[in-house]
């Protein structure tokens, strides 16, 4: 017996403000055998098989490693799953309470079988699933960056990670989260879908000076906005921010942040 996916896994979960996020926990009987009989298959929370991947993975470097979900961010309806006869695997859906979890955080759910009512468990690295909380959104993504620093040119990368089901959070300028304190830098985009303009916001970090969202550029749209195709998304940025490092000086981000459409949610 097995986890069907087993490992390190991080699929996407698609949020919703209104309601909780299922995922169902897969559970696979190897081989070739068809079972003539219910089988039980129980698992457990393993907080010591987390710490050992985050060791392997990242050794004394803690700031990256990943966190366990807090007991109050999902439920189980039972901790054990059924294989029916004539199946080869079963199902047991885990709820996400999306609204409890902190969305700055990386959140791994670290799942190991402990036994069965019947046969044996598989190996040891087949039995456990790390199950990363990996939301979704319309608009979160790995985009382009390529816009300029006070004036100089500067390219690179933006992950837009889920806030809620409108909004994203993202490092600005061209930070990294290789930079010392990079947390100080976090910022949120808000997507108006109505007139295609964001919001900025960084009350997470107070970090944000002097911008106005809906100041008129040049072309007469909002200094902030976003325009989509049915393979691209383009963000317009204009926003000026502390840098914490180099005695709080102000530094201003024009550009655009460019994202090909690959997923299509509804």
């Amino acid at each position: 017996m097995s986890f069907t996916r087993n490992g390190f896994q991080s699929p996407e979960l698609e949020y919703k403000n209104s309601t909780d996020i299922t995922a169902n926990i897969s559970v696979l009987i190897s081989g070739t055998s068809t079972l003539s009989q219910d089988i039980q298959v129980s698992f457990m929370i393993d907080p010591d098989t987390l710490a050992a991947y985050n060791r392997a993975n990242f050794n004394l470097d803690s700031s990256k490693y990943y966190s366990l979900l807090p007991e109050d961010c999902y439920t189980f309806n039972s901790m054990s799953a059924t294989i029916k006869s004539g199946d080869d695997y079963g199902l047991v859906p885990l709820v996400v309470k999306g609204s409890k979890v902190n969305k700055y955080k990386n959140y791994v759910l670290p799942l190991r079988l402990t036994e069965t009512s019947n046969y044996l468990l598989s190996k040891s690295q087949y039995t456990v699933e790390l199950l990363n909380i990996n939301f979704v959104n319309k608009f979160n993504g790995k985009y382009a960056i390529s816009g300029a620093l006070n004036s100089n040119s500067v390219s690179g990368n933006s992950i837009l990670n889920v806030v809620d089901e409108q909004t994203c959070y993202a490092l600005m300028g061209t930070v990294d989260v290789l930079k010392p304190n990079y947390e100080n830098y976090f910022f949120t985009i808000n997507f108006n879908e109505s007139d295609h303009t964001v919001t900025l916001n960084s009350s997470y970090t107070n970090n944000l000076v002097e911008f106005q969202s809906l100041d008129l550029d040049k072309l007469g749209k909002a200094t902030n906005y976003y325009t989509e195709t049915s393979t691209l998304r383009t963000i317009k940025l204009s926003y000026q921010y502390l840098n914490l490092e180099a005695g709080s000086a102000v530094t201003r981000f024009d550009g655009y942040l460019v994202l090909g459409l690959t997923k299509e949610i509804n």
